[in-house]
């Protein structure tokens, strides 16, 4: 870059003499072919740059899709666990019956409160959720749905979930879709928490080739004031809290075939995430 100056210099300095005169086009060559020079190489650290950049973002997609493989790889085994459980509860009710038969009182006490363990119940619960997620194909989308229905369980909200055809792909990036549904879910299990009957539903269904996505929780309040709720730093949870939901609309303002409705009535909240074929 010094030169480039020292060029420019020498070319329009008044002091710069005979010289200059006589090699007033050499000078201009030089000075336009070092400039055709530095831009070419700026050109070639943008691009280098980017391509870096690009590679590193593909790199990190790539592990975190990878990573959500191998979560729904353990869910798959887990639900195996659960069918496991099943037929070992099924032969505890056999049990239990050949039990009363005999009309032992104590043995059949000791069987009821086995077949009652909470823990059981609750592995019943997920077995339950595992089942109905059978037609969602997306294997992220699915790891992440369990986890959070299970999560709510875990909390005391009731949850329903419905997916009553086969979904093997969004008219969405993957990550993007994800991180919708990691937003909706987190702040629904929040939310149903704190009322007074705990639930949360969540249903995909398909009209056409377009799909459909609501999640609904029940919450303390009568409603919200909508508004307010997609600014950033606005949130019913506190001060700097409101990233979730500015988050998501960021995201779904990418897509130009994919649009949100959110209805709060009656203690109920419901967003709406119509996804239209691209």
């Amino acid at each position: 870059m010094t030169v480039y100056y020292v060029l420019v210099y020498s070319f329009f300095s008044p002091h710069f003499g005979l010289f200059a005169m006589e090699h007033q086009v050499e000078l201009k060559i030089s000075v336009m072919l070092y400039f055709l020079v530095f831009l070419s190489l700026l050109s070639y650290l943008n691009r280098t740059c980017k391509n870096y950049l690009e590679l590193q973002s593909l790199k990190q997609n790539s592990k975190m899709l990878s990573d959500m493989e191998s979560y729904n790889l353990h869910i798959e085994q887990l639900y195996l666990q659960l069918e496991e459980f099943k037929q070992d509860a099924e032969r505890e009710l056999l049990d239990l019956k050949g039990r009363i038969e005999k009309g032992h009182l104590s043995e059949i006490k000791e069987g009821y409160q086995s077949l009652l363990d909470p823990k059981k119940a609750s592995l019943s619960t997920s077995s339950a959720e595992m089942s109905c997620l059978i037609n969602m194909q997306v294997s992220p989308v699915k790891s992440l749905v369990f986890a959070k229905l299970l999560e709510a369980n875990q909390l005391g909200v009731k949850t329903y979930i419905e997916v009553p055809e086969e979904i093997d792909h969004f008219h969405m990036e993957i990550l993007d879709i994800v991180l919708c549904l990691s937003i909706f879910l987190d702040n629904a299990i929040e939310a149903a928490v704190e009322a007074p009957c705990p639930e949360l539903c969540l249903a995909f269904l398909r009209d056409g080739m377009d799909q459909i996505v609501i999640v609904e929780n029940a919450m303390k309040e009568k409603e919200h004031y909508l508004s307010e709720l997609f600014k950033r730093d606005k949130s019913t949870k506190g001060q700097g809290r409101g990233l979730g939901l500015a988050k998501l609309s960021d995201t779904i303002s990418k897509y130009p075939n994919v649009s949100l409705t959110t209805k709060s009535d009656h203690y109920l909240f419901t967003q709406t995430l119509y996804i239209r074929r691209g």
